[in-house]
């Protein structure tokens, strides 16, 4: 199933139909249908814990065309902003198309860069194949991968600069961060933002990937564990389970892939 959506996606793409306005809509509706039923466990985890997303503002670094942050935005305190981090152009055009179609634009805050250990520019690497692979370059995905017109400068952030000019004193309750491999140089430039005794994370937990050798899921898992996070998988219905490096390895390599949920309090459902 899931091979026969990326497939047709490919050829859409490829013809130039998701350029029109109407290859748009149909991509914005068709991929907001497959994240709520196939792929998302934060809808659930929104239902089952929404005191986890209330009280502070939420970063939802990686937004891509704006789903997750969508989410967020349903149960966000009033006062406070879904800060949503998105580098890539044409994925920036598409989540703000959707926060207005939404009627959310009073709640979502687009921020047009990447997040990681430092303030400047870096490389940006869009996947002709898939809008929801590109990445930030790093030294092993330029050996791996033949590199032309699909990069481009962005500007780079520290969550923590951006926290300290922006946001202030005040809290951020929730940060969720989904950058393809590069989620320990985005918590590197969070480590202020990280000592708030009540944020709670979600991060993408992946097998390693042989284009990518330099991102370590394990170096994730010691970053955060370090700093006292319990981490919890979080299944489709959006129950948590307190887990261990080895469940998480378990369920990483029979996916692919695994959100995890970092608390510094036991969350099970």
């Amino acid at each position: 199933m899931i091979r026969v959506v990326l497939g047709a996606y490919a050829l859409a793409r490829k013809t130039g139909f998701l350029d029109t306005g109407i290859g748009e809509w149909f991509f914005d509706h068709a991929y907001f249908a497959y994240k709520r039923h196939v792929e998302d466990p934060f809808a659930a985890l929104v239902r089952r814990h929404p005191e986890l997303f209330r009280d502070g503002h939420i970063l939802d670094v990686g937004a891509n065309i704006g789903y997750t942050a969508g989410v967020f935005a349903r149960v966000l305190t009033a006062g406070f902003l879904v800060y949503a981090f998105e580098p890539e152009e044409k994925n920036r055009a598409g989540l703000l198309r959707n926060v207005r179609r939404m009627g959310l634009s009073d709640r979502i805050r687009l921020i047009p860069a990447a997040a990681g250990n430092r303030i400047g520019t870096v490389l940006f690497w869009r996947n002709p194949a898939s809008h929801a692979d590109s990445r930030v370059l790093t030294d092993a995905l330029s050996r791996a991968k033949p590199m032309s017109s699909d990069l481009q400068e962005v500007e780079m952030v520290t969550l923590d600069s951006f926290a300290s000019r922006h946001i202030g004193s005040a809290p951020v309750c929730f940060v969720k961060i989904d950058v393809q491999g590069y989620e320990l140089s985005v918590l590197e430039g969070a480590r202020t933002l990280l000592e708030s005794t009540w944020i709670t994370l979600a991060t993408e937990v992946s097998r390693p990937d042989p284009r990518d050798m330099d991102s370590d899921p394990n170096a994730v898992i010691d970053f955060l564990s370090e700093r006292s996070f319990l981490p919890h998988t979080i299944d489709r219905r959006g129950r948590l389970a307190l887990s261990d490096r080895q469940r998480i390895a378990a369920i990483s390599a029979r996916r692919g892939y695994t959100d995890v949920i970092w608390s510094r309090h036991r969350l099970d459902s």
